[in-house]
């Protein structure tokens, strides 16, 4: 049995986090070894000199290597460097396709700008703190620029009018990029809501305020960038880091079913679109270096399919990949350790316990982050089986059976359920749900729930990662992603965003902000956006729109309970706390599962476990797109054709979208038949009378019952069908077969209206018979509510 002191040592290095994030680049450093970096972390450094010392952009670096090989956390080393010695700035290109290339460039400048990384204040202060350095502007002056005071139309007058008298031509070029800026940076909320309008060019319904502002119409992203840049270039060089292209080629590669092959089909098309702007990027940065971290199948996949140029423009410096000592290795484990030792009071009996010294000589073939997850794995074998066994070698792959867990004692689960119930009760949650504090709250709340989510998934707790909000005015205020294939850096992400702002261009700012984070994309599934709004959505127009096309592109919006949010902030007490018991009591209970916000996100957890008390009823969401949760009701004004398999939710039909034509394309065999008689089916339920024909043959059961229920019936589903049966009036017409119910049909001609209808009522149509030889077709009958009219084996021509 492990003593009391070990097993919280043991509990403590499970928090061991071996996959750094986007978020993570732009956090302290924690620990570093020159070696991980080899050679590509002097290249970075000298092109960055470069940038600095000749006041150009130089050539573009490419830093290749495996999954796990440590690019991202070159990257983040990169960016501390860049901040502190180099007093320069720092932004990371997230998601983006060639499409939308430039819009997503400028949202990166503002969300780099709106990041500290190493300075104490965030970057855009810096810029505009060393602009006014540079402008000589009085102290107090320099305050309100900076944001510390009251912003006047009248001081970034007398702003822009001193940087243009340091350097005309740049001030006379980008003063008005400065004045968004300034306006961006403005303690005013509706000042920096209109400047990040104007820079996202977001604002085509604000012409009076930009004018009182002393703003034009926006030019377009590309210029916005470059211009941006400019302003950034005149007070100290830039590093621009590419870190997601390997998960946005994985997330955009589909399966070639039709033939069956199984063979992938390579985003040939994206890699052209990204090969191209990372091209004209280098055109339109001033004084910046770019470095593209990624897999060399990535880098490949760009080389191949873009211009010759693309490939002259960067150079592949260096290639990360397995650890180059065995002292690498136990240096790196070491420094992991060290402050879970601290924080657990522990005191080991050698600097890697429970990994032997002498195990890391086998290290040569893992990479930093298989070295990390393979210890971690050791771990909790030793956890499970409450007794610590030394790891002599890490090539010895861990239990494949699961190992068998000690039950946790009663008394302590009772505990912790006992807490968590008085912890929901008191919780104060308003704050998540206020304009004011709901970028900190929300953020804290989501997360929380999102941890303790992944704990009651089980399995590899590799798997799942959970990133707040950053820092500021975020772009979104948590995010889960999931590892699918590490070996491609394949990831899927869920997005969340609470706006509770009242004002049309607060949420127009910051859906669109949480859009551009997302890029959304109709054919790629493994990202989703869940947009959180309670009040009433903004009427005007613009609002309208940019509502709708988030709702087109796939995006989630939603309400969220009080209760939801209270039960995360229980839940980020107890994962405070961190009870050895707590992850067992997770997985038996699943009370982030079983709140409405996740289940309607995520799909209904497995019922294997108590439900905790007090769960509350789901709330039917404020607006859906194609989705919803499984277990709702009916709506009268949609049709529920199925549900998504990897979440649960159900897909809906709006029944107004049936007004038009209604195509159906999928191979054979893929279930075309069964979704056109679902549609008629919820049809008929709604009252709504269908005509089929069917040359096939293949509905001739619309008036049958199932021959046995189906697997993914859900419940209610049976009394369903019953209810069709017993309400639809099938009729079937067998056109040409006399022993059925033949069926003549005519086609009705219309006299041409005449155009003086125009200038008043339009006279009565009279139709004419069509005469001659042949079928004819036209509809004399009429059907009552509910009928479902279907014809078999038709053979003719009309």
């Amino acid at each position: 049995m492990i003593e009391a002191g070990a097993r919280r040592a043991l509990t403590e290095l499970r928090r061991l986090d071996w996959a750094p994030t986007e978020d993570d680049v732009w956090t302290p450093l924690d620990i570093h070894i020159d070696e991980l970096n080899g050679e590509a972390g002097a290249a970075v450094l000298r092109a960055f000199q470069e940038a600095a010392s000749t006041g150009r952009s130089p050539i573009g670096l490419v830093v290749e290597g495996r999954q796990g090989a440590g690019k991202t956390h070159l990257v983040r080393w990169a960016r501390e460097q860049v901040q502190r010695a180099g007093h320069g700035y720092f932004f990371l290109l997230g998601i983006t396709d060639g499409r939308s290339f430039w819009p997503s460039l400028v949202h990166t400048l503002l969300r780099g700008l709106r990041r500290s990384g190493s300075y104490r204040h965030t970057q855009l202060a810096v810029l505009l703190d060393r602009l006014s350095e540079l402008a000589r502007i009085p102290s107090d002056l320099r305050l309100r620029i900076r944001g510390r005071g009251v912003l006047t139309r009248e001081d970034l007058d007398t702003f822009v009018s001193a940087v243009r008298r340091v350097d005309p031509e740049t001030g006379r070029e980008c003063r008005f990029v400065l004045r968004a800026l300034v306006m961006l940076g403005a303690s005013d909320d509706a000042i920096a809501d209109l400047g990040e309008a104007w820079l996202t060019g977001a604002g085509e319904d604000d012409s009076a305020d930009r004018m009182r502002w002393g703003l034009p119409l926006s030019p377009p992203p590309q210029t916005i960038a470059g211009l941006i840049s400019r302003l950034v270039a005149l007070t100290g060089p830039a590093m621009f880091a590419v870190d997601q292209v390997d998960t946005i080629f994985a997330q955009a590669r589909k399966s070639a079913v039709a033939d069956g092959s199984g063979e992938t089909i390579e985003p040939v098309a994206l890699a052209a679109d990204l090969g191209r702007g990372l091209m004209e990027l280098r055109q339109t940065l001033s004084r910046t270096v770019t470095v593209v971290a990624c897999l060399p199948s990535s880098w490949n996949l760009i080389t191949a399919g873009s211009l010759p140029s693309v490939p002259g423009r960067f150079r592949v410096e260096a290639r990360l990949s397995r650890l180059p000592s065995a002292e690498v290795g136990r240096e790196l484990v070491t420094k992991r350790f060290d402050p879970f030792f601290e924080n657990a009071g522990f005191q080991p009996p050698y600097p890697t316990w429970p990994v032997l010294p002498e195990a890391f000589d086998t290290a040569l073939d893992f990479t930093p982050r298989s070295l990390l997850q393979r210890v971690d794995d050791h771990i909790r074998v030793c956890l499970e089986r409450d007794e610590v066994v030394p790891l002599a070698d890490l090539r010895v792959p861990p239990p494949a059976e699961p190992v068998v867990s000690a039950p946790d004692d009663a008394s302590r689960v009772a505990a912790i359920a006992e807490r968590f119930t008085r912890l929901r009760e008191e919780a104060e949650v308003g704050a998540a749900l206020a304009p004011a504090t709901e970028d900190a709250e929300m953020s804290r709340l989501i997360s929380a729930g999102l941890r303790a989510w992944t704990i009651e998934q089980g399995g590899s707790r590799g798997r799942f990662k959970v990133v707040p909000g950053q820092e500021g005015s975020p772009s979104m205020h948590a995010c889960l992603s999931e590892t699918l294939d590490e070996e491609t850096e394949d990831e899927a992400h869920w997005y969340f965003r609470g706006i509770s702002h009242g004002h049309y261009r607060a949420v127009q700012a910051r859906l669109g902000r949480f859009s551009q984070l997302v890029q959304l994309a109709p054919d790629i599934d493994k990202r989703r956006a869940v947009l959180l709004r309670n009040p009433a959505w903004p009427t005007g127009p613009v609002s309208r729109r940019v509502r709708e096309e988030f709702l087109a592109s796939g995006g989630v919006l939603t309400s969220i309970e009080e209760d939801d949010l209270r039960a995360y902030a229980a839940l980020a007490v107890l994962l405070e706390e961190n009870d050895p018991a707590l992850p067992g009591w997770l997985r038996s209970t699943r009370p982030a599962g079983r709140t409405t916000l996740f289940r309607l996100v995520f799909g209904p957890p497995p019922d294997d476990g108590p439900q905790p008390a007090g769960e509350p009823t789901p709330p039917k969401p404020v607006d859906t797109f194609r989705s919803g949760p499984a277990e709702a009701a009916a709506d009268p004004a949609s049709l529920m054709l199925g549900t998504v398999p990897e979440t649960g939710r159900t897909v809906n039909l709006g029944l107004e979208s049936l007004r038009k034509h209604v195509a159906i394309f999928a191979g054979s065999g893929s279930g075309k038949t069964v979704l056109v008689r679902r549609l008629v089916e919820e049809c008929a339920l709604r009252g709504v009378s269908t005509i089929v024909l069917d040359p096939n043959n293949d509905l001739a059961r619309l008036g049958d019952p199932w021959p046995e229920p189906p697997p993914a019936w859900r419940a209610g589903d049976q009394k369903r069908a019953a209810d069709y049966l017993a309400g639809a009036d099938v009729v079937v017409w067998t056109p040409r077969r006399e022993s059925g119910r033949p069926l003549s049909l005519r086609v009705s001609r219309w006299t041409a209206p005449s155009p003086r209808w125009r200038r008043g009522p339009a006279p009565r149509a009279t139709p004419r018979r069509r005469t001659g030889a042949g079928p004819s077709c036209a509809w004399p009958w009429s059907t009552s509510p509910g009928t479902v009219v279907r014809n078999c084996r038709t053979s003719w021509s009309c």
